[in-house]
C-alpha cells in the first residue's frame, strides 16, 4: 500500500510516488493507494477511503483555521479512514511518503498495523521531521540546523 496525502502530479515526491506504483504492478504486485481528496486527483479505487481535503494556503475563515489546526499534527479521520482500508486490502507492506499535515503519522496507530504486524517504509522527500519549516533554511536565507537537537522552538527565533 502506498501513500502518500496528493493523489496528482504535483510535484517531485508525486511523480516519485506514481512512477513506484507503476514499477510495482510491472513486477507483478498488487498496489492500493491512501491519499486526500482533491479536485485534480486520478482516478483511483480506493478514493472512497481518502481523507478530506485540507488547504493551509489560501483565504479561510478562522472557522476553518481552528478546525485544520486541530487535525494538522494528529487526524482522527485520518486514523479511521487507513484502518477500514487496510482491513480491507490487507497489504504486506505500507510504503509512506509526504503524509505530514493532511494525512499525519496518526495512520500508524491503526490498530491493523500491529495486529498483523505490517512493515512500514517511510521516504523523505523533505525535511520535516527535523525541521518544521521543511527546508533546513531560516528566515534570513541560510542554511539552520538549530532544531537537530530536537527543539522546534527554533523555528519562531529563526524565522522571525
Amino acid at each position: 500500500m502506498l501513500v502518500n496525502k496528493f493523489f496528482y502530479r504535483k510535484g517531485g515526491a508525486e511523480t516519485y510516488f506514481f512512477a513506484l506504483a507503476e514499477g510495482l504492478k510491472a513486477l507483478g504486485h498488487e498496489v492500493s493507494f491512501f491519499s486526500m481528496h482533491h479536485p485534480d486527483n486520478l482516478p483511483c479505487e480506493q478514493s472512497e477511503y481518502f481523507v478530506s481535503q485540507r488547504e493551509y494556503v489560501g483565504k479561510t475563515s478562522s472557522l476553518e483555521k481552528m478546525k485544520a489546526a486541530s487535525s494538522l499534527v494528529y487526524s482522527f479521520e485520518a486514523k479511521r479512514k487507513f484502518e477500514m482500508l487496510l482491513e480491507d486490502f490487507k497489504p504486506d507492506v505500507i510504503h509512506m511518503n509526504n503524509v505530514h499535515r493532511q494525512i499525519t503519522l496518526s495512520i500508524l496507530d491503526a490498530p491493523y498495523l500491529k495486529a498483523h504486524r505490517v512493515p512500514v517504509v517511510y521516504t523523505a522527500h523533505d525535511y520535516i521531521l527535523i525541521c518544521p519549516a521543511y527546508t533546513m533554511v531560516n528566515g534570513l536565507g541560510m542554511v539552520c540546523d538549530a532544531c537537530l537537537d530536537g527543539h522546534f522552538k527554533h523555528v519562531i527565533e529563526k524565522n522571525v
